[in-house]
């Protein structure tokens, strides 16, 4: 099989490659494609290889604060436990979950709900920058803001206990004055009485229109780390 890459996408050819771009970069998506007895391969079997790196680079072309890479050696893919014959695409980090794996259909809508949940940090701190990806990428991201995040461990804690369970939204949280140069408060109709405040925003399409749904925790939603996580599942459910 003689399919191409596009030239953002760099090749891995082994593990201490790879380890070096992961410590660089903190967070990689890489794709594996078996490439042993090509000359044996169905025609079926190639176009399809072929349409899953038209996918991949596609998909490489959004996300372009990620590096993309690929690879043919199988010693990478055995180094994480994971024994395959067919494509399979993983992102890798040094941080939290250190290896996550793609296990739906290959599709562009799968792999990219896959790579906004699980190629950025679980809690992020607040930003316009971060708002402005969120929003221009429709990526569902949830919110914490407090008065004084230095004055909020506890419940801090609890928020990132209570992600670490499910993924669900790309997370930040920070300072209610953070969000002053957004739309967040006009959207949810926020004030600083509220505080603390817990805020989800989805996006749906439909119809080729984007539809979006907001969510706003109560206050008895964040009394620990259980409700925290029902508030989550409340949302879970109600997008089912």
């Amino acid at each position: 099989m003689n399919s191409k890459f596009a030239s953002q996408i760099m090749k891995i050819d082994d593990i201490s490659q790879l380890n070096n771009q992961i410590n660089h970069y903190e967070s990689i998506v890489l794709l594996y494609q078996n490439n042993d007895n090509n000359d044996n391969q169905s025609e079926e079997s190639i176009l399809k290889a072929k349409e899953e790196i038209k996918i991949y680079t596609n998909i490489s072309s959004k996300f372009t604060d990620l590096p993309f890479y690929y690879t043919y050696n199988s010693s990478i893919v055995d180094h994480f436990n994971i024994t395959s014959n067919s494509t399979q695409i993983f992102i890798l980090k040094n941080y939290d979950e250190i290896l996550s794996v793609f296990k739906q259909p290959i599709n562009y809508e799968n792999i990219d709900k896959f790579i906004k949940l699980y190629a950025y940090p679980l809690l992020n701190i607040f930003s316009t920058d971060n708002f402005m990806k969120v929003i221009n990428g429709r990526i569902t991201f949830s919110c914490l803001f407090m008065n004084n995040t230095n004055d909020h461990n506890e419940l801090k804690n609890n928020f990132y206990e209570a992600l670490s369970s499910s993924r669900m939204s790309y997370n930040m949280f920070g300072n209610y004055s953070d969000q002053s140069q957004t739309t967040l408060s006009i959207d949810f109709d926020l004030n600083k009485t509220q505080l603390p405040i817990l805020i989800l925003m989805d996006f749906e399409l439909k119809n080729s229109d984007w539809v979006i749904k907001r969510y706003k925790a109560d206050e008895s939603d964040l009394l620990n780390v259980e409700t925290i996580r029902n508030f989550f599942l409340k949302y879970q459910k109600s997008n089912n």
